[in-house]
Formats: C-alpha cells, structure tokens, sequence
C-alpha cells in the first residue's frame, strides 16, 4: 500500500501552522500532491537521478503530455524504444527522458526507478482501460490547474539526506520523511541507504529545527532513537499487496512526530 492511500490518514496529522513544506525521500510525492495547504515554498528531493528529472520536468507539463497523450498503451515497439530511452545519458530537466521514465512505470510491476534499466525489463501481460497515454491517469492529472499549481511551486533537490535536511531545515518547516524500510535498504539501488544510515538519519532530524514526521515499520531500535515518551507515535494497520497483485498482508504503519499538533 503507497502513500496515496495513506495520505489521506497522514493529512489528519500534520502541524497546525506552516509555511514550508519538503520531502526528503520524495518518491512519488503524494503528500504534498494530494493535499491544499496554501505555502509559500515546497522542496522534493529524491537522490535517484530518474526521480529528480522527472519532477523537475513536470514544470513543463504541457510538452509531457504533448509527447504521452498520441501513445498506444501496451505496444511492444514503445515500450522497446522507452527502454532503450531511460538508459542515455541526459541532463534534467530533459523531458524525453522524463516521457520515457512515465510509460515504463505505466507499463511494469514495480514502478522502482532502479529497475526500469534492466535489460531483461518485461511489460506487464494484462489489459489496461485505457488505449492511448492521453487517457492514462498521470496524463489526466496534468491538464488540472491544482496539479500545475503545485508543480509551478515545487523547488526540486537531488541531494542526500542529510544535504537537503541541512539546506530547508527552518522553523517554519514540516518535513516528511519516507526512508527505505528496516531491512530493506538493498531494494532501493539508487539510494545509498544502509542500516547505518537509520540511526544518522534519527539524529540529525531530531537535532532540527523544523517540525517533522517520518513513516516506518516498527522494529526495536526505533524505540531507541525516538522514545515513546519524547515523540509521539500513531499507528494504523494497512492491506499490503505484493508486486504479483495476487497475495496481501496487513502491516502496521508507525508515524513518528516530534510535535503533538
């Protein structure tokens, strides 16, 4: 289960007042898209190179969608040439790559960006209802002027963790933070995120300025780094869905804030 679902519970928690908004691990940012806060500055930042193009191009939405919206859905010979796109050097904002980069997600599993290079990269074997990209959804969102508002805001980042907290980091901030789970670290390749990295991650958000929140499963260190007592913790069990979409699990969500309202 992705953060879209999830955003709809998170919104619920978020800070009564702020200014600045920034994701550290940005992803497909569906916090600050499916939100109405009215800001004065919004931050994404994504380490994986692919993410921070994608989100930097999105400010010219008009030629991605140009360049998506006459693309047959499910055609082999695109999503050939789209792979054979995303693997060429570029230089973001580069909206070829960023067109590229959306058909592939569209048309595979797992929509991690580490894995859209992969030679051995398969279309998914089903049907979609939609024939052509003009009716995909990443394509309809581009035409609404809420979406483009918020694009038109967006400063985007390609740093590390700690980079980017460092250079936002205010008193009139709400950071969220989505680091790649306990154990997990190794799915995330273009990241550079390892175990070590949780405990250094805790620190420097807890030594911050800015009011903050940051998603995880639980395990027992967390326990260590953000105590029960300090920070306050809310939970809530989620269906998740493996990548074969034909097995589900419930897992518990654990938000952590170092603010109570």
């Amino acid at each position: 289960m992705g953060k879209y679902t999830q955003s709809t519970w998170m919104k619920t928690l978020v800070p009564r007042h702020f200014k600045r908004f920034g994701e550290v691990f940005g992803g497909a940012m569906w916090f600050y898209i499916r939100s109405n806060w009215k800001l004065e500055e919004v931050y994404y930042n994504d380490l994986d190179p692919l993410m921070y193009n994608l989100f930097t191009s999105f400010k010219q939405y008009d030629k991605i969608i140009e360049g998506l919206k006459d693309l047959p859905a499910l055609n082999e010979g695109v999503f050939s040439d789209m792979k054979q796109i995303i693997k060429r050097s570029y230089t973001p904002p580069d909206i070829e790559v960023a067109i590229a980069h959306i058909y592939l997600c569209t048309h595979i599993f797992s929509g991690v960006t580490g894995t859209l290079r992969n030679e051995n990269l398969k279309m998914v074997d089903k049907q979609f209802k939609f024939k052509k990209m003009v009716d995909q959804a990443c394509v309809k969102r581009l035409h609404k002027k809420d979406i483009r508002d918020k694009f038109d805001t967006l400063q985007t980042f390609n740093l590390s963790y700690d980079e980017f907290i460092h250079k936002v980091d205010h008193e009139d901030l709400f950071l969220y933070l989505d680091p790649p789970y306990w154990k997990t670290e190794s799915y995330y390749k273009e990241g550079n995120f390892n175990a070590d990295d949780h405990e250094k991650l805790s620190n420097i958000i807890k030594n911050s300025k800015c009011k903050w929140m940051i998603s995880y499963y639980d395990f027992p260190e967390l326990h260590e780094w953000f105590p029960e007592d300090r920070y306050k913790w809310v939970r809530k069990n989620y269906k998740k869905v493996s990548s074969n979409l034909k097995k589900s699990n419930v897992s518990e969500e654990v938000l952590i804030m170092n603010y109570s309202k």
